[in-house]
């Protein structure tokens, strides 16, 4: 599902470090690796559902659905792809 990485996720976290909403100073790092604290993750995890929501075109479909409903739609176009129903899988061109 790499092809909805870019305008789901990339778009969130460019989103918020750029609005200032999210910072260096929400992070902590350690020997274990780098954590965010609790008000980013609320932050992150509001925008990332707030995003999920936003409606686009699905060519597949031929309609606008959710970017989740458009995950939906491709999860099951790669089954019908695993399975042999459909002969290839088609994946997504956003603009």
């Amino acid at each position: 599902m790499e092809e909805f990485r870019p305008v789901i996720v990339d778009h969130v976290v460019i989103r918020l470090c750029t609005s200032g909403k999210v910072s260096p100073a929400g992070f902590t790092t350690d020997d274990t690796g780098c954590r965010m604290d609790h008000d980013t993750l609320r932050t992150f995890l509001a925008a990332y559902e707030n995003r999920m929501l936003t409606l686009a075109h699905h060519p597949g479909a031929g309609r606008r659905a959710s970017y989740r409903t458009a995950l939906t739609i491709q999860a099951r176009h790669l089954a019908a792809v695993i399975t042999g129903r459909d002969p290839a899988y088609l994946p997504i061109g956003w603009r």
